[in-house]
């Protein structure tokens, strides 16, 4: 067990402490044992010293010992991290640089292979806010494996004191979460600091749907705003999303077939949707091909530049319009948690009225989603079904006999009212169409030529 004096040239000591030499994971350590040299010093450590001398060399050999046991222990409980991670993933624990996360989660495999451009760059102004707050709090924390459970959770209670709202806080934790969750299963990262972190109970502020009059008084303020007033009509006719309407390409609009009608992938879910085009969209679009020849990409290319370069900018310009309607007092709520105002109503509010009204008025449930583009039931009638009381009313008394309602009262709406199939046949046809399955298409089938037979 080595031990050693620092001398001089001359043979007399330059440190009146005991030095220990051991190696530890390949490499040689020379360390200070804090053990003061006392005595008579012999010329060599080989020879013996007085008493005095020998006593203290005995005192830093046992410290010695120390050094080493712990280095040891170290040593194998290292080696234990190792082992585990190596059964549980097949690779050791790698190095991965704190600065290169935002690398890390454009690397990760997505659900979609096209992500939405301003959704992802939301994400990466997650992950660079996190990797400034560690630098800012923790400078030496240069790899991502240094990350422990204390900066996650500290990271956290930043997001609370910026003022976001409970949503915007669980995105931020599922934003990180994930990335690390990739680097244990990718880089070999052995721990997932934000594994565990409980997310907060969401507080959800849905838009109203518009009324009657709110919807005829919008249309009368957009009437002269030709950059507003085109993307009203389509988000009011369709369905379609801000983004969406933007962004219409003419490659998605056929206005010359019996049927006119847009086709297009959703932006947000990438569900491809067949809407069908009415007299009022018929005729903005028809304007916009009067303009431009039908020539370059977009419907409304003014429009889709200015969303594409900064889309808070066209929901300002509507944002407007939808105050003027309706009333500042109505746009706008103040919430508990949340660094902007709650919106009630702006341009999202005209999908929630389609959607509403639609099924207010008997539209089966799966033909709306088909044409709103969600993914599942749920989402339709969890966020987007809200009826007031006058759409229950006339809903009812379209439905109701005039035995329980005591007279006959005609429902209005966004939608014409409903039609009496047994008098039109068309109408039952194209009925049968949207709902048929694979497994109904004979039963299908025979009630269409039973009604094409009495045309």
């Amino acid at each position: 067990m080595p031990l050693g004096l620092r001398r001089k040239s001359d043979g007399s000591l330059k440190s009146n402490y005991w030095y220990g030499i051991y190696r530890s994971n390949g490499k040689r350590v020379v360390t200070s044992l804090g053990v003061k040299v006392d005595g008579i010093v012999p010329h060599s450590l080989r020879e013996y010293g007085d008493a005095l001398f020998e006593q203290t060399r005995g005192e830093a050999k046992e410290k010695l010992a120390q050094f080493i046991a712990t280095a040891r222990g170290a040593k194998t409980s290292a080696a234990l991290v190792q082992e585990l991670h190596t059964i549980k993933y097949g690779a050791k624990i790698e190095s991965f640089p704190l600065a290169d996360l935002v690398k890390a989660w454009e690397s990760m495999p997505k659900k979609r292979r096209t992500l939405n451009a301003r959704y992802a760059e939301d994400v990466k102004s997650t992950i660079r806010r996190f990797m400034a707050f560690v630098a800012k709090k923790y400078p030496k924390t240069v790899d991502a494996g240094q990350v422990d459970r204390r900066i996650a959770r500290e990271f956290m209670e930043s997001e609370e004191k910026r003022g976001v709202a409970d949503k915007t806080w669980n995105d931020s934790l599922k934003r990180v979460r994930a990335t690390f969750r990739f680097l244990q299963s990718d880089y070999g990262l052995w721990r997932n600091p934000f594994e565990g972190l409980r997310m907060r109970e969401e507080t959800h502020l849905h838009r109203k749907p518009l009324t009657g009059d709110q919807i005829a008084k919008l249309l009368e303020v957009s009437a002269g705003d030709e950059f507003c007033r085109p993307l009203i009509v389509c988000g009011l006719s369709t369905a379609m999303r801000l983004g969406d309407c933007c962004t219409l390409r003419w490659d998605a609009v056929d206005l010359d077939s019996p049927t006119p009608s847009i086709v297009v992938k959703t932006s947000k879910t990438g569900e491809t949707v067949c809407i069908p085009v009415y007299e009022r969209l018929r005729g903005e679009i028809e304007a916009a091909r009067g303009r431009t020849k039908g020539a370059g990409t977009f419907v409304w290319p003014e429009q889709a530049a200015l969303y594409q370069r900064a889309h808070v900018l066209v929901s300002r310009k509507l944002g407007r319009l939808f105050a003027k309607a309706v009333g500042k007092d109505k746009v706008h709520v103040k919430r508990e948690h949340g660094l902007l105002k709650g919106s009630l109503i702006d341009f999202h509010s005209l999908r929630t009225t389609w959607i509403t009204e639609a099924l207010s008025r008997g539209v089966p449930i799966e033909t709306v989603k088909l044409i709103s583009g969600h993914k599942t039931v749920e989402v339709v009638t969890t966020h987007y079904f809200h009826p007031s009381q006058e759409h229950v009313r006339n809903a009812l008394n379209g439905a109701l006999p005039a035995s329980l309602t005591g007279g006959e009262t005609k429902a209005a709406g966004l939608l014409p009212a409903p039609v009496d199939v047994e008098k039109d046949p068309k109408t039952e046809i194209l009925a049968i169409c949207a709902r048929a399955t694979a497994k109904s298409w004979k039963k299908d089938m025979g009630r269409i030529a039973e009604l094409a037979a009495g045309v």
